[in-house]
């Protein structure tokens, strides 16, 4: 692409221009429009105010901070019209060179003013460790840039006679594009900083005590992600129905027992069968983050879930390619919690939290049975001297309606390892125990 087509050489050699009547016209259009906008942002802003702090009052349950909060959408909003009029300037090719250097700044300012903006918004509701409000940082400028450049690029086509037809044909959508990436750029900062608002005020509620709890657990979740080697054990015991390898409950199917490993790509499962002790009902194992490059252990060899489709039809009383059981962690709600306790044990810390009725379920659960009552749920989060959760015990108790019989459902699991030669011994002696189909 020619020099003189990026936004970026020209705001560094800029030409020596003498302000005319064409120069002047866009000026006067580019402040008449921004602030006309302006005025009408406002305008809707004070229309809908009384709306949104019944909003905030509805889910936070007091003004707390509501005047920060209008200074801020304030400052946001001319932000917004500031960045909407150099990128006027831009389209048409003026940059602000009242003087050889006003372009250059007005182009660094304002990225500034929206990599700022973008921080504290985002630090208000996720906190300074969060890198979220780092990278909105980085990002809302490398945006506004962009755009700059994209809107420049229609001037730099038209002054080019042999680009010109395409100049004139990038009318049709260049300002479009540079009006609406901006907009949703705003609009996702804010969803976001508010949903963020509304968990940390939520939370708020709680003794501050609780409040770090909380805050421990999730990095303590986090971790457990993180892990790339791990030996675990995985258990779901109700008393809804028989015990069986294969856990269905409305539609939510889990499993009762399995035994899993992971070591960087390669997946082994053992899914154990809780009528018999240490007994295993199947196996299964991959070598790449392909979710359908799992195989499963039948009659000495390998087989994918193609070949177990086919073989199917002759074992209709067995259920399908079920691979692994929900090992994820349910994200904590703090509009949920009723409350936290803490108790050392050895060189571990457990955690104790109870729910409310606004629970977040995953997997096989009993929330989902109508003709239970009386729900609650009680999760114990274990995490060792590392703070990595080693131990999630997650228990759910009902009463039928019916017969007021109590119901109870427990998932447990348990990090048995995280060895990464001992783990990676254990799946390639696991996979060299059956033949490859």
């Amino acid at each position: 692409m020619k020099k003189e087509w990026i936004l970026w050489n020209v705001l560094r050699n800029p030409e020596n221009i003498t302000s005319d009547e064409r120069m002047e016209l866009i000026e006067w259009k580019n402040y008449y429009w921004s602030y006309k906008a302006l005025i009408w942002l406002l305008f809707a802003l004070a229309m809908l105010w009384p709306g949104l702090i019944s909003l905030s009052q509805s889910y936070m349950g007091r003004d707390t901070g509501i005047e920060i909060l209008l200074r801020l959408l304030v400052i946001e909003l001319i932000s917004i019209i500031e960045s909407g009029r150099f990128l006027y300037s831009c389209y048409f090719g003026n940059q602000e060179f009242y003087d050889r250097n006003s372009g250059k700044t007005s182009y660094y300012s304002i990225g500034l003013q929206i990599s700022v903006i973008s921080w504290i918004i985002f630090w208000g509701g996720y906190g300074v460790r969060h890198p979220l409000p780092w990278i909105m940082m980085a990002a809302g400028p490398l945006l506004y840039w962009g755009l700059c450049h994209l809107a420049y690029l229609h001037y730099a086509l038209l002054m080019d006679e042999s680009k010109e037809d395409i100049g004139r044909k990038c009318e049709a959508w260049i300002p479009g594009v540079c009006g609406v990436l901006l907009a949703v750029y705003f609009i996702i900062l804010n969803v976001f900083a508010f949903t963020a608002r509304i968990d940390r005020v939520t939370m708020s509620r709680l003794p501050e005590e609780e409040q770090y709890m909380i805050n421990t657990i999730e990095q303590g979740i986090t971790n457990y992600y993180s892990l790339t080697d791990y030996r675990l054990d995985y258990r779901l015991e109700t008393d809804i129905q028989p015990k069986a390898p294969v856990y269905d409950e409305n539609n939510a199917y889990d499993l009762s027992h399995a035994y899993c490993l992971a070591s960087g790509e390669k997946y082994y499962n053992q899914i154990l069968d809780p009528g018999k002790e240490n007994t295993i009902y199947r196996e299964y194992y991959r070598e790449s983050e392909d979710p359908f490059s799992w195989k499963m252990a039948y009659d000495g060899r390998w087989i994918s879930e193609t070949d177990w489709a086919e073989l199917w039809t002759e074992h209709q009383d067995e259920p399908e390619f079920w691979i692994e059981p929900y090992t994820g962690i349910p994200g904590l709600n703090p509009q949920a919690i009723t409350s936290v306790t803490k108790e050392e044990q050895n060189q571990n810390t457990c955690y104790t939290i109870t729910f409310n009725e606004n629970y977040n379920t995953s997997g096989a659960t009993l929330k989902a049975r109508e003709e239970l009552k009386n729900f609650t749920a009680t999760e114990r989060y274990i995490l060792n001297e590392y703070n990595t959760l080693i131990k999630y015990e997650h228990t759910e108790t009902g009463l039928t309606k019916t017969t007021e019989e109590p119901r109870t459902l427990k998932r447990t699991i348990t990090v048995l390892s995280v060895n990464k030669k001992e783990i990676q011994s254990e799946i390639q002696t696991f996979i060299n125990q059956y033949q490859n189909n």
